[in-house]
């Protein structure tokens, strides 16, 4: 059974503030082991599930936040900058059983989350056929393309409870309780990590009763960004048009098709 596990930042356990989530601030080098940590107890958790293939890959800002010499022996990785191509966002996942996503964070606007966002910064607002998203939509629909199910999430309360909106029952790793953008009620490592790795196991052996995420097509994607005159040559972009200033919307054929044409700015 081939498991892909694809991994964020901010919903890690112990990570609760940006410092933490970018390499050129203060706490980067906390933050890295602390998801390289996780990243291992989820590895072991999927193996002890069932899974005879891992593959994990590092989609955090510029994928390079995995200490390379502390993971876990028995998967593979992908890491560093993929090509914003369809298919690059997440490579290697064509045949896999089951979808992990692996510390994620609730979608932009989401009131009392750690570190919500979609996307960057500038994102206000991103929908999908009208419905307000976030960044586990897109890669559940990416992986979904690929006729692969979501089975499990890992984060905080705020983000576990978007993600079985989407996917109902979908196994969660609540690893804290957000309180503020900076701040959370966190377990502690030993437990957040045995609760991440009974929680794999458990979305592993499950992976038979998930089926991919439906979206109906042809799939509508809006972007709403706080940036000025970042919609370029949208004469060239037959699939676009401008709601206005700061609203991008995009339709494509299936949803991998849309995302890559809401990204290509």
């Amino acid at each position: 059974m081939k498991i892909y596990i694809t991994v964020d930042a901010e919903g890690i356990s112990g990570i609760m503030h940006s410092s933490q989530t970018h390499f050129d601030l203060e706490d980067y080098h906390e933050g890295r082991r602390y998801i390289t940590e996780e990243v291992n107890a989820c590895v072991q958790g999927a193996l002890e599930g069932g899974a005879t293939d891992v593959i994990v890959a590092d989609k955090h800002g510029r994928g390079k936040n995995f200490i390379w010499h502390d993971l876990h022996e028995a998967a593979r990785y992908v890491v560093g900058t993929t090509p914003e191509l369809p298919g690059g966002r997440l490579p290697g996942i064509e045949g896999s059983d089951g979808l992990i996503l692996l510390g994620y964070h609730a979608m932009s606007g989401t009131p009392v989350a750690v570190l919500e966002h979609t996307w960057g910064h500038d994102c206000f607002n991103y929908s999908i056929n009208g419905r307000p998203s976030g960044e586990i939509s897109m890669e559940m629909g990416l992986a979904a393309d690929c006729g692969v199910p979501a089975i499990m999430i890992s984060g905080d309360d705020k983000v576990c409870a978007e993600a079985d909106t989407i996917v109902p029952g979908i196994v969660q790793a609540e690893v804290k309780k957000a309180l503020s953008f900076h701040g959370a009620i966190l377990l502690s490592r030993a437990a957040a990590h045995k609760l991440v790795r009974e929680k794999a196991a458990e979305a592993v052996r499950k992976c038979k009763s998930f089926t991919p995420v439906q979206f109906a097509t042809p799939v509508t994607m809006r972007w709403e960004t706080s940036a000025k005159s970042v919609w370029y040559n949208i004469e060239d972009k037959p699939y676009a048009r401008l709601i206005d200033a700061r609203t991008l919307e995009v339709s494509g054929d299936t949803f991998t098709q849309a995302f890559y044409r809401i990204m290509r700015k």
